[in-house]
This record gives structure tokens, sequence and C-alpha cells, in this order.
């Protein structure tokens, strides 16, 4: 698999699994878009080309998830989350089918939420009209 040349050695990881399955992400507004699909690394980079700040951030051991996504691999997790995590209550989620030719791989357990995962995809292009709203539904508090 041929991934950008920005990525670290050693990544994604040799832990990492092909992801062919049904994925959830937490999105900016209810239509996806091209920037839903963007990692904290490419975010960083368009701040700097930007003008918005001086220089990309050194994201130490964190480089090589920093180029990927954070997802979730069953749509009640995301609802736990949400539950959890009051900034994230408003935020609608999208649904994406990923595709062996998407050469995919996900790295299960990433983040603070058992649940939580990270997808590395060699490109995020396109991604934005594959993703299907998800409905919105009313999430309790923890």
């Amino acid at each position: 698999m041929d991934w950008p040349n920005h990525y670290p050695s050693q990544c994604p990881p040799s832990q990492a699994e092909t992801a062919q399955q049904t994925i959830y992400r937490f999105l900016t507004r209810r239509n996806p878009r091209a920037r839903d699909f963007l990692s904290y690394y490419d975010i960083d980079i368009k701040k700097v080309l930007d003008g918005k700040q001086e220089q990309p951030k050194d994201w130490g051991d964190d480089a090589c998830r920093a180029r990927g996504l954070s997802v979730f691999t069953k749509l009640e997790h995301c609802y736990e989350m949400q539950a959890l995590v009051p900034a994230m209550r408003k935020k609608p989620l999208g649904e994406l089918e990923l595709e062996p030719t998407d050469g995919a791989l996900i790295l299960k357990t990433t983040g603070r939420h058992p649940e939580h995962h990270t997808v590395w995809i060699p490109s995020y292009n396109g991604l934005e009209g594959r993703c299907v709203p998800v409905p919105e539904t009313k999430v309790e508090q923890a």
C-alpha cells in the first residue's frame, strides 16, 4: 500500500487491520464535506498554509495517530460518547462503508473511549460523497 510521504515510518502501525466495514464519524455539520475527512495533521498544515499559525505542531508520539481519522464502528458507541462529552452532543454523525478498494487500515481502541478507533485511508478524497448522514437522535446525558 502506498501511504502519503508525510506519514512517519511504521505508520499505519503493523497491528492495524484491514478495514472493510461500516464506520461512524462525527461531522462538522449535517451534510458531509471534505473537511470532515481531514486528519488533525491535515488541519494543522492547512492552518500553516492559511497563515493562521507559524509552524506545524510537533505531534511527537502521536504523529501517526494524527494522520488517521477518529471513528467508531458501532452507532451506539457514538451515542455513548455524545452522552459523556457535552461538546459532542450537537455534532451530527456520518456513516461510511469502507470498501476493499479503499485500502483502509484500522487500529482499535486508540482513544479514551474503549470503542474509539483510528482509521488510515491512503486517500481521503471523495469520502464525503459516500458518507451518509445518520438521522438525529436525542442523546441522554450521562
